[in-house]
């Protein structure tokens, strides 16, 4: 309203200011709000009085915990435990649950998957639920929902790994209060073993949801499904042995390291270290699909006559389910974590290495300037032992080493 006023003092056209006071939340929205911000029922009557009582716009206390019990007794905020002592949640109450509130809110943000034109692909057709037919990913015209299911591990005291659901159909979406936790278990590893106990419950859920899709807004959308986490979580899932493993990346087949062992594989797949070739062909669905059929009953170290490398890619394990190789996303987090200063640091030299001294230094403090002013990277002493010096993360104290060995 201040930018309204000031705006009809200096300019010459019509500013409406409204004067009849705030939107008023409905109880509903004042329960969701105390929950988002864990405000007490005692906490939000405090406020209702220093506020005017009635005329705070406030519930009175009756009505704000009848609207606090009818919203935990929602579908899709159900929450139960089993026999493990996970707690679990339905995926697809919690997930219509969660569309009904971004559709009543306007809050529902559409996301298009890009074409190879570098253009948003846009809607044009309907989902056709298909379940007797063999799962296969919709065609980037079908209308649907972005699904994202990813496994967080931590905990203060025991160790837990928590399954945490996001959906990118809204602002913020990785934000704590955006996301589902569907179940957590405490948990010393991310075996595959364990990550069987953990998924294995909504499993079942997960099919359902692909073959039938969601209802959002009124109208029937595909859901489409990404994986998320560290390296370590996806290799879990899919079975994989991991960063060592001769075939080592979950997305493609390329060889660790060639030599007389792997030879024929290198030729086949291709090697990490030719950089500069691209990999010959990523992993399938149908490779996870074949890997699923075949380690049911067991590792590959179980069989009678174990698997070649050829055959299973380093696939040893049975993958949870088969997801499309591009639809696996590694965390965020940990695709800048040690990487941000040494980017930094490169883009200084190479405007040292192009323009001199002078306008390195200028470049420098621009950047110390923006990390400072804008992205409030402040000077810390210590935090939670992951944090020393100026804000850096330890494992990126010593990250200047590959500048100094590049240096010659």
């Amino acid at each position: 309203m201040l930018k309204l006023l000031k705006a009809a003092r200096v300019g010459r056209s019509v500013a409406v200011v409204p004067v009849g006071g705030s939107l008023r939340l409905s109880p509903r929205e004042q329960a969701q709000f105390a929950v988002r911000h864990q405000l007490r029922a005692a906490t939000v009557s405090q406020l209702r009085q220093a506020g005017g009582a009635n005329a705070s716009g406030l519930a009175s206390r009756e009505v704000f915990r009848s609207s606090m019990s009818a919203l935990s007794h929602e579908p899709g905020r159900q929450v139960w435990s089993d026999d493990r002592g996970a707690h679990l949640v339905s995926l697809r109450a919690a997930l219509e649950s969660l569309f009904e509130d971004l559709s009543f809110s306007g809050q529902f943000s559409e996301r298009l998957v890009w074409g190879l034109d570098g253009l948003p692909v846009p809607h044009t057709k309907a989902f056709w639920p298909c379940p007797e037919l063999p799962y296969e990913q919709r065609c980037d015209s079908t209308a649907d929902v972005h699904v994202c299911v990813s496994l967080d591990k931590g905990g203060r005291g025991t160790a837990t790994s928590k399954l945490i659901l996001t959906n990118p159909n809204q602002q913020r979406p990785m934000a704590r209060a955006n996301s589902i936790v569907l179940s957590t278990l405490p948990c010393v590893n991310e075996s595959n073993e364990e990550l069987h106990r953990m998924i294995g419950p909504w499993a079942g859920d997960r099919k359902e949801l692909l073959d039938h899709g969601l209802f959002v807004g009124g109208t029937l959308r595909a859901v489409r499904l990404f994986l998320g986490g560290d390296l370590a979580f996806l290799s879990a899932f899919l079975g994989h042995k991991g960063a060592s493993a001769r075939c080592s990346c979950p997305w493609c087949a390329v060889v660790a390291r060639s030599g007389e062992a792997n030879e024929a594989l290198a030729l086949e797949y291709g090697s990490i270290q030719a950089v500069a070739v691209a990999p010959t062909q990523l992993r399938t669905q149908k490779q996870l699909k074949d890997a699923i059929l075949a380690y049911e009953t067991g590792p590959n170290a179980s069989f009678p006559i174990p698997r070649t490398l050829t055959e299973h890619l380093s696939i040893e394990s049975c993958p949870l389910f088969d997801i499309y190789p591009c639809h696996i996303v590694a965390a965020p987090l940990h695709l800048t974590l040690g990487v941000t200063q040494v980017s930094l640091r490169l883009g200084i030299e190479v405007t040292y290495a192009a323009l001199g001294r002078a306008s390195s230094v200028a470049a420098a403090t621009a950047i110390g300037r923006v990390l400072l002013h804008e992205v409030r990277v402040r000077p810390v002493a210590y935090h939670g032992s992951g944090f020393e010096g100026r804000a850096s993360h330890r494992v990126a104290e010593r990250s200047h080493v590959v500048c100094v060995a590049l240096a010659p």
